[in-house]
């Protein structure tokens, strides 16, 4: 997310509009800057999101995945998986 935010915040004038990150386990990512401001406790509150989702059985990388998609859709941005599914 402080990728997501980052871009956000250094594309003020939209020069930049998608940005890349290669996750723990070498897969790589690509993002958008979000349109609706990250609150201040989003970070712990995504870490809580992600081990939900371990709980429910799903792996880490895919917990990290679906945590990301519902912040997507919370605060507009959007990312995929490069040669994913």
């Amino acid at each position: 997310m402080s990728d997501i935010s980052a871009l956000s915040q250094k594309s003020k004038e939209g020069t930049v509009g998608i940005g890349l990150t290669v996750g723990h386990d070498g897969s790589v990512y690509w993002y958008t800057g979000n349109l609706i401001k990250f609150n201040k406790n989003d970070n712990r509150l995504y870490g809580t999101n992600i081990k939900k989702y371990m709980h429910m059985g799903y792996n880490e990388v895919r917990s990290q995945e679906l945590a990301l998609s519902d912040y997507a859709k919370k605060y507009k941005f959007e990312f995929g998986k490069v040669g994913g599914d």
